[in-house]
């Protein structure tokens, strides 16, 4: 399974010593997450894709099955021995478990998938034990939000318990316990065998819990349980960057001098004692300095050691000054955006082993995996070399024997170290491959992810042939090596490669090959579609006017093009819903499919908090701020974060009395958006002449057709902008403007002959993060209209292409993105679900396949727009 056992400790017996080199390597032609570890067992390598399980043979590398699906498969499957049958079982995005022969690839007969309300993202459990009462239970968390306990037999439910966010961090257990996180920043442990809640935490800081697992540790000395969860940075790049605040606290010299020195240690060095918890001779550091920094930034911390019995964090004090420290473990080993990679128990010294920063370098400091004392400062150095990696570039690690396997993101360089034998000491490391002359396409010789696109680049970003592709691997997702029967598997981009002591050549296999499958998940039915729908609208009137959302991405937040202006730190793209036209939009298109009530709920919802004359006017106001209003996730934005730029204590913008951008590409105070919210709003609320003639002066030009053919999200909102007008202009009882009728017809035609699948950019440019976006992105049900009529065949293209490249397409911040970072930008499945339904036609049948869990706990209005667009398709 998933980190080798239900306590997830990553640690298995059996050890692959010495060199290693490729014995074979199979391409896998489906895109494979990088955060999907290859599972070992039954002699096989099991691999889950965008399109199925396919079982690898572990000696050979043929492929012995592939179970297809229609949809891709959310995680990692696990093998579990039921009624002396073994099974695979693994959740996907067709909502359900699937239950597997694990030698045949068949369905297991009288297992009926429970299918839940969203796909499932994680690795399940299967437990069987005094504690389930010897019955074979299967334990999983969904993006709905519930924790299931399935029955491993039939697939029927046997219960669930509901958080207030989705659950993307697989469960771990131990003695009838069973621990998982969910995106409402709280952990969890559920009684295995009714459900019943044993404890919840408040809330933790950062931005929830991604791709990967609690991790069940036992101290050495007490014997007592903890569990341990690796969390998110949650600060977006654009405005403050966490790991280079932890550098600038830890080595200050290095970020005002080039000739800082290299690898020099965060604190004094000794040599462990022979007191039974060290192997003699292990070189320790002191890492108090990182203590102290977390007495000082408690929220910055991503770390949570919690006591297994009541949920209450660990601290200690070991300098005594009265305040409690936290485990020495840093923002490390890992990129911008995700989760830091979970902790590894040795179970041969028993020792809790994580990456942090230790050493110095100039500007980015050096960190790795380092053993920690447990209740101390102390750390063991562990890696070899004068210095380890940048802090920035995501690690990964595994443990067999005795031995600790590590990878580097990108797959730049991969080896392990035997941490029986101290720091420096000769036959204790090797290095499988690296980043200069033993790299893998040196070892290799060949092209060993050839679905990729330039895919031996060291910065490699995943095109599958197209130059549209936004995947990448140097997010903070990555799987680590596993070590089985003499080998050591490592999954590479598309490929996976076996590694052996004996190689002395390589052998080429051909391309495991995507096979086509059926969807047998029944579709929800428009009933529950609309209570949905209801539920997420009366989340919004009982909060009230809600803040932006606040969605960390990646390197790309600092470029994001957006409302006002490009690179404008108020203006990003990545303020998600910070015009209040959003919001208006939304919930109008929303309201055919509510109650009476509801609707008159909503209706004096919109004109108190955004028709004219209220604080969010929409005739005025284009940013909401972040001052006022009620949060859309439970997680809190670092105070120091917003306070780098200001903007919690900025108040809304009203571009009459504050210029947006004097010298923006496009417009300069006034979002062509609001008058096609505008337009919406007098529809329902009448009052059209008033509102018009306050807002017609300020209508802008449009910027080039160069320009906005190559940003083509800026063209939809200009089209909807131009529409919004002339509409508006009628609905006063005005003559339509001849002016803006001519500019509205030159840019409805502009949409469709300049219309292009392909991104105009080449080489290494992070605009490409909304390569599979961007054509989509702000489309009206008008211009869905149009384009169908216009230019459907275009589109089918580019959707079609867009859904092989970008498979995870319609999962809301999905864990790979392009270039450095791990969650997608949101806009992916908002614009791709819309173009099918408003473009393309799509039914109601195909349409919900795609329906995902919201990316906010309230106020996710691409969410409720998607429920819309479903429920008005044939």
């Amino acid at each position: 399974m998933l980190a080798a056992n239900p306590q997830r400790t990553s640690w298995t017996p059996e050890e692959v010593r010495c060199d290693l080199n490729v014995l074979w390597y199979r391409p896998i032609q489906p895109y494979i997450p990088y955060k999907v570890e290859p599972i070992a067992a039954n002699g096989k390598i099991y691999v889950s894709t965008a399109s199925g399980l396919y079982a690898i043979n572990a000696t050979t590398g043929n492929v012995d099955w592939v179970y297809p699906t229609e949809l891709p498969l959310g995680n990692s499957p696990t093998i579990a021995r039921v009624n002396g049958t073994a099974i695979a079982y693994v959740g996907g995005f067709d909502d359900k478990i699937h239950a597997i022969d694990a030698t045949t690839g068949q369905d297991i007969a009288g297992y009926t998938p429970y299918v839940a309300m969203a796909g499932f993202e994680t690795n399940p459990l299967v437990i069987n034990d005094s504690y389930t009462g010897n019955a074979t239970v299967i334990l999983a968390g969904n993006r709905d939000g519930y924790f299931y306990a399935l029955d491993a037999v039939t697939g029927a439910l046997k219960w669930k318990y509901q958080t207030n966010g989705a659950i993307l961090f697989s469960a771990a257990y131990k003695n009838g316990v069973v621990y998982f996180a969910s995106q409402d920043n709280n952990a969890y442990a559920l009684n295995v065998a009714t459900g019943a809640l044993i404890w919840k935490t408040g809330g933790f800081p950062g931005q929830g819990f991604y791709s990967f697992w609690p991790v069940i540790y036992t101290d050495k000395v007490s014997g007592k349980d903890y569990v341990i969860f690796s969390g998110s940075e949650n600060y977006r790049f654009s405005e403050i960057n966490l790991q280079a605040l932890e550098g600038q606290y830890f080595f200050p010299s290095c970020f005002t001098s080039s000739s800082c020195p290299w690898g020099t240690p965060i604190g004094p060095e000794s040599v462990a004692p022979n007191d039974g918890y060290w192997t003699p001779g292990t070189d320790l550091i002191d890492a108090s300095k990182i203590s102290t920094y977390y007495e000082n930034y408690p929220s910055r911390r991503s770390v949570f050691v919690l006591n297994s019995t009541n949920g209450q964090e660990y601290t200690f004090d070991s300098n005594g000054n009265g305040i409690m420290e936290y485990a020495p473990f840093t923002w490390s080993g890992t990129t911008h955006s995700g989760d830091k990679y979970p902790p590894i128990i040795n179970g041969i010294d028993g020792i809790y082993y994580q990456d942090t920063a230790y050493a110095s370098a100039p500007s980015i400091v050096r960190g790795d995996v380092v053993g920690w004392k447990f209740g101390t400062h102390f750390v063991s150095r562990v890696v070899d070399g004068s210095y380890a990696h940048a802090v920035d570039e995501p690690m990964t690690y595994s443990s067999g024997g005795k031995l600790i396997y590590w990878s580097l993101c990108c797959d730049r360089e991969a080896g392990s170290y035997d941490v029986t034998i101290p720091y420096g000491q000769p036959n204790r490391a090797w290095q499988y491959y690296d980043s200069g002359g033993r790299n893998l396409n040196n070892l290799i010789s060949a092209a060993y992810e050839p679905e990729y696109y330039d895919a031996q680049s060291t910065y490699d970003w995943r095109f599958f042939g197209s130059n549209n592709g936004s995947y990448g691997k140097h997010g903070s997702t990555q799987s680590p090596p596993i070590p089985y029967l003499g080998k050591l598997y490592m999954l590479r981009g598309n490929a996976l490669l076996a590694f052996s002591p004996t190689a002395t050549s390589v052998t080429s296999l051909p391309m495991a090959n995507t096979i086509a499958a059926q969807s047998t998940t029944p579709p929800p039915t428009t009933s529950d579609l609309t209570q949905r729908l209801t539920n997420e609208v009366q989340k919004m009137l009982a909060a009230g006017p809600l803040r932006p959302g606040y969605h960390p991405s990646s390197i790309a937040d600092q470029y994001g093009e957006g409302w006002y202006g490009p690179d404008q730190e108020f203006g990003e793209i990545f303020d998600y819903f910070q015009n209040p036209s959003d919001t208006v939009v939304t919930l109008i298109q929303a309201l055919p499919y509510l109650s009476p009530s509801l609707q008159s709920q909503v209706k004096t919802y919109i004109q108190s908090n955004y028709g004219p004359g209220s604080q969010y006017d929409l005739t005025k106001i284009v940013h909401i701020g972040w001052g006022t209003g009620a949060a859309r996730d439970f997680f809190t934005i670092p105070a120091d974060d917003f306070a780098f730029f200001g903007q919690p204590y900025r108040p809304p913008l009203n571009p009459s009395t504050t210029p947006i951008c004097g010298s923006c590409g496009y417009w300069h105070n006034f979002p062509p958006y609001n008058f096609y919210a505008a337009w919406k709003y007098a529809q329902v609320f009448g009052n059209a002449k008033s509102i018009f003639d306050s807002m017609s002066s300020k209508l802008e030009s449009p910027p080039s057709d160069s320009y906005l053919t190559a940003n083509p999200y800026m063209l939809n909102l200009y089209i909807a902008g131009y529409n919004g007008y002339l509409q508006l202009q009628q609905l006063a009882g005005y003559a339509p403007s001849a002016t803006v009728q001519t500019t509205y017809s030159h840019l409805l035609n502009l949409r469709v002959t300049g219309f292009s699948k392909d991104v105009p950019w080449t080489g290494f440019d992070y605009h490409r993060t909304l390569s599979i976006s961007r054509n989509f992105m702000f489309l009206t049900p008008e211009l869905g209209a149009y384009l169908n009529q216009n230019a459907s065949a275009q589109v089918q293209g580019a959707i079609s292409e867009y859904s092989t490249i970008a498979p995870y397409w319609f999962v809301s911040g999905f864990d790979d993105t392009y270039g450095e970072g791990t969650t997608r930008q949101l806009y992916d499945y908002p614009a791709l679900f819309q173009a099918k339904a408003y473009i393309l036609k799509d039914p109601y049948t195909d349409l919900v396949k795609y329906l995902d869990a919201p990316a906010f706990y309230r106020g996710d209005l691409f969410y409720i727009q998607n429920l819309v667009a479903a429920l008005g398709a044939p």
